[in-house]
């Protein structure tokens, strides 16, 4: 999280406000990850393909923020390891 907090600085206010979101996200997986149990990313990813079955409303927004951050999002969690 520090990485991404010293990076944020270098950029525009919008993308800021990105990382925020992206940073969100990692705490929201990271406090789910820790309550389960879980302790990498397959298994998180299995609770979340566990909890596909539930209704869960999704702005298209979010979705293309994932697809934007995926790789990078990848690359962090492979450092985290």
């Amino acid at each position: 999280m520090a990485y991404l907090e010293n990076v944020k600085a270098t950029l525009s206010p919008e993308n800021q406000a990105r990382v925020n979101q992206a940073m969100s996200g990692l705490q929201s997986l990271t406090a789910s990850s820790a309550s389960s149990g879980t302790r990498s990313m397959t298994g998180a990813l299995e609770g979340v393909k566990e909890a596909s079955n539930a209704p869960v409303d999704v702005s298209e927004n979010n979705v293309n923020l994932v697809k934007e951050y995926m790789p990078q999002l990848k690359q962090l969690f492979a450092m985290l390891q």
